[in-house]
């Protein structure tokens, strides 16, 4: 996946679109996990997604160009 594109949850079918990727050591949330993924959703509130969420749970259904 990369910016720009769009996505959604394969259960909730939530869609959202990916504008930020960062690996790095700052993205470690409290409970130890790396959320490199933000994302923007239909309501205007951007939130940072675990790798495994994001590759696991989510489709692109809208690629970047």
């Amino acid at each position: 996946m990369k910016v720009g594109d769009l996505v959604r949850d394969s259960e909730t079918l939530d869609i959202g679109i990916l504008v930020e990727i960062d690996f790095r050591p700052e993205r470690f949330n409290i409970l130890g996990y790396m959320e490199p993924y933000l994302v923007l959703n239909m309501d205007g509130e951007a939130h940072w997604f675990s790798e495994g969420y994001i590759e696991g749970c989510c489709e692109v259904i809208s690629e970047s160009r």
